[in-house]
């Protein structure tokens, strides 16, 4: 009976050691998994991060370009003179040399009283010109 009772114990420490080292095998394959799939995730979240981040400098560079474009196209529309190029009608220039003032989108500032030199350059769309109607065309009945 006590040899009986010895086989018992030691086949029940024996399954008992098996069953260990069994689940021992498998817990650490589970955290082998895991750590390999939480390492994937952290790998794919921040490429993601990363990526949103390029793509919100990219916008903001656009931003940037396309405010200085337009800035540039209205300080064009508003003055006859941007970067000295006359855009539309060449501002007729007083023999004092004083600039007339800025004008409107199509033309018609305020011009100072004097004996005018037109400058020779650009097109003369003729009474009130501007940047845009500059390229059109003459427009009969201006008050010049």
């Amino acid at each position: 009976m006590i040899k009986s009772r010895a086989c018992f114990a030691t086949t029940l420490m024996a399954s008992v050691w098996i069953n260990e080292k069994v689940a021992l095998t498998y817990t650490v394959k589970i955290v082998k998994m895991t750590s390999l799939t939480l390492l994937v995730i952290v790998v794919v979240l921040l490429s993601i991060i990363v990526l949103l981040l390029l793509l919100l400098i990219a916008v903001l560079v656009a931003m940037m370009v396309v405010v200085s474009i337009v800035i540039v196209v209205m300080l064009a529309l508003l003055t006859d003179d941007v970067f000295g190029c006359h855009c539309g009608r060449p501002p007729a220039m007083p023999i004092g040399g004083i600039p007339p003032g800025p004008k409107l989108l199509f033309g018609g500032g305020p011009r100072i009283p004097g004996p005018y030199v037109p400058a020779p350059i650009g097109p003369m769309p003729g009474p009130r010109g501007g940047f845009i109607l500059g390229f059109i065309g003459p427009i009969p009945g201006g008050p010049e």
